[in-house]
């Protein structure tokens, strides 16, 4: 049976709770800011709740943070630079959520990171070159948003742990391209997986 109705703030005074999934249900209202007072959550999982509201203000109190998952959710906002005191986070998944504005160069300092998905998010602007210290990364799903500028040389420098990597539909500028550099990344399927769109072009 699937759960209804808002996510109580009750969960807040759960203080040793270490994992919270609840996904794909029919779960309406806004998150509460309180659950990112839970300093010892390692799993936070909303997606598929699609009338679920709400923001990422506050996140940065979730200090033991492992996994986020709020994609196809109506989580809206900015993804803000505090994220940062996540510094545990393996996977941020949030395709199809509300986001708005652009990555914040914060987000750099995330070396446990191995997930990154803002596939069709609502973000826009540059990709911060700070992304390219996250050597950790093995799948990255970009596609579907507005970013702008040249896909920066530290990405292609430093992902070289990389799976997939989706660029696919953005508007990237006419320069970016794949740069010699790619020539370190260690698994040789990559390039099948590896897209990105310049000017209403075509795929690589």
């Amino acid at each position: 049976m699937a759960l209804t109705g808002s996510i109580p703030t009750s969960f807040s005074k759960l203080s040793s709770l270490q994992i919270l999934k609840l996904e794909n249900n029919f779960l309406t209202g806004a998150l509460p800011s309180a659950l990112y007072s839970l300093s010892s959550l390692q799993v936070l999982g909303v997606a598929g709740n699609s009338d679920l509201s709400g923001s990422l203000n506050g996140i940065n109190g979730l200090t033991s943070l492992k996994e986020l998952y709020i994609g196809y959710t109506s989580i809206s906002g900015v993804i803000p630079a505090s994220i940062a005191a996540c510094g545990d986070l393996m996977v941020f998944s949030a395709p199809e959520a509300k986001l708005s504005s652009s990555i914040p160069s914060s987000m750099g300092s995330l070396s446990s990171l191995v997930a990154l998905d803002l596939g069709n998010s609502g973000l826009s602007g540059p990709i911060p070159s700070t992304l390219g210290r996250l050597g950790s990364l093995e799948d990255v799903v970009l596609s579907k948003n507005e970013f702008t500028g040249v896909i920066p040389d530290e990405i292609w420098e430093g992902w070289v742990k990389a799976k997939k990597v989706d660029f696919s539909e953005n508007s990237f500028s006419s320069e970016s391209g794949l740069p010699i550099s790619i020539g370190n990344w260690k698994v040789s399927s990559m390039l099948s997986h590896c897209f990105y769109r310049i000017d209403n072009g075509m795929f690589m």
